[in-house]
């Protein structure tokens, strides 16, 4: 029992998936950056199409202002 003991805390433990691939940190610090990288993409398009409805809708409202004074 003792030497079982001791081939056991020599022995690496690994897990993978299916042994595809090991499932340890560089697996988790992939995934941290692969969502953090789409959430920042994320939100520049966000960003970029906020702008856009902001500059449509001012360039809207002025054309409507135009035409009202102009017709009066």
């Amino acid at each position: 029992m003792q030497q079982f003991s001791l081939q056991l805390l020599h022995r690496k433990v690994q897990f993978t998936a299916c042994g595809f691939f090991p499932l340890d940190f560089t697996l988790l610090y992939s995934i941290v950056g692969a969502v953090t990288t789409y959430l920042v993409i994320l939100i520049q398009f966000q960003l970029s199409f906020s702008n856009t409805d902001i500059k449509h809708n001012v360039t809207s409202s002025n054309y409507t202002h135009v035409l009202e004074t102009s017709l009066n």
